[in-house]
């Protein structure tokens, strides 16, 4: 399959939609939508039926990151409602006396928490988000 003038229009289609609706998931998935039917000539259950199985293959290879990505976000949440991350907060306010301090504490912190990318900034930004408000 050769790529014609035709093969803009998904991204074209995405790119006003997210700026008129301020919808971005959406967008997107009309424009693979799109995609999907300029793929399969107009066929709307061809189009659908492609879709899914292009996403599954995409997906299917990155289960174990999704899983790992979804075990981090709960451990995230079952911090945030024990109430580990307010108590540090508070501590972290009361200790930090000003703002270059705080960026250094934020830093460390960063550091010591490196155990994703994805992790260290849901949980650093959590914590530190008061104290680094704090002393603007």
């Amino acid at each position: 399959m050769t790529a014609t003038a035709w093969s803009i229009l998904p991204p074209i289609i995405t790119i006003i939609l997210a700026l008129w609706t301020k919808e971005v998931y959406m967008s997107l998935i009309i424009g693979i939508f799109s995609g999907a039917m300029l793929f399969a000539g107009g066929n709307f259950l061809q189009a659908t039926l492609t879709m899914f199985q292009v996403m599954a293959d995409k997906v299917g290879g990155n289960v174990n990151i999704l899983v790992f990505l979804v075990i981090l976000g709960i451990l995230v949440a079952a911090i945030t409602r024990s109430g580990a991350m307010n108590a540090y907060g508070e501590w972290a306010t009361r200790t930090i006396k000003g703002k270059r301090s705080a960026s250094l504490v934020t830093v460390l912190l960063g550091i010591v928490i490196f155990i994703d990318d994805y992790f260290n900034c849901l949980t650093v930004g959590t914590v530190m988000r008061p104290v680094t408000d704090k002393f603007q």
